[in-house]
């Protein structure tokens, strides 16, 4: 029975584990394509920008 209690833990750790390591990959993955987006909205507006005052 306690082999069985601590062999659920150490699945449970490594199940933590995987998903923190997911969760931040996927964190990093939005967060890369959140600046992507960010920089390509700012172009954008730049060159809107410069359209209307004719520069």
């Amino acid at each position: 029975m306690i082999h069985l209690v601590s062999s659920y833990r150490v699945g449970h750790m490594m199940l933590l584990s995987f998903a923190s390591c997911s969760f931040l990959e996927n964190t990093s993955l939005l967060w890369a394509v959140y600046k992507r987006w960010r920089s390509f909205i700012q172009i954008k507006d730049f060159i809107s920008v410069r359209k209307e005052t004719g520069m």
